[in-house]
């Protein structure tokens, strides 16, 4: 496993982290210095991707999206809750270690990068406003995971996971996921059915005509 230490100076070696503050120069943004290595981090992470077997994303163009789409990132204490977005703001969990935040960070960013508004109403390829959360969160956190461990030069683990399922002790989901265990395995089974690799399925929630396309499967 890549340490944390060996991860940054890569990342501050490479530009990249001086040009994701570029972007965001001309902006009031709000963005603790540690966050920038993080979205350098998650972006880097993107274009180590081969571009068949990845999230058909090009890094450049994501980045840019950026300071249209986020403009703060705080800390506070959120309990139970790992981190939040709420519009342009992403709030983490001022209680979790690092690694922790930095997995549940990818999370929130991938929520940023495909959440919209139309007519004042939030919705992504997965969510209409009204139905389609659970397969939201389980896209998150999959893109989350992928992008986490290859970052870290690990591989993600597949295991059985008792006791994830809130309210069904029964259930025993096969995932690799730290979260949305369910949510990720229901994926899976989608991906199974469909013929279609699970990369692509994540894929179609950066898609403004993800949902379309997910239809059209």
């Amino acid at each position: 496993m890549k340490s944390r230490t060996q991860r940054e100076q890569e990342l501050l070696n490479s530009g990249l982290v001086d040009s994701i503050k570029e972007l965001f120069q001309n902006t009031n943004a709000n963005i603790p210095e540690k966050y920038y290595l993080l979205i350098a981090d998650y972006i880097d992470s993107i274009g180590q991707l081969d571009f068949e077997g990845g999230l058909y994303l090009d890094p450049i163009n994501v980045a840019r999206m950026l300071p249209n789409l986020l403009n703060t990132i705080s800390e506070e204490n959120l309990g139970g809750i790992h981190g939040k977005t709420d519009g342009n703001k992403i709030t983490m969990n001022s209680t979790l270690d690092y690694e922790t935040n930095k997995l549940y960070f990818f999370h929130e960013i991938t929520h940023a990068l495909q959440t919209r508004y139309v007519n004042n109403q939030e919705e992504c390829s997965f969510y209409n406003g009204k139905t389609g959360m659970f397969l939201t969160e389980g896209a998150t956190q999959y893109t989350a995971e992928i992008l986490y461990h290859l970052s870290n030069e690990t591989n993600l683990q597949y295991r059985e996971q008792p006791n994830t399922v809130r309210g069904h002790a029964e259930h025993t989901p096969y995932s690799p996921l730290s979260e949305y265990q369910l949510n990720g395995s229901i994926l899976m089974l989608l991906s199974g059915s469909l013929g279609v690799p699970i990369n692509q399925l994540l894929a179609l929630g950066f898609r403004k005509d993800g949902r379309q396309l997910k239809r059209n499967v």
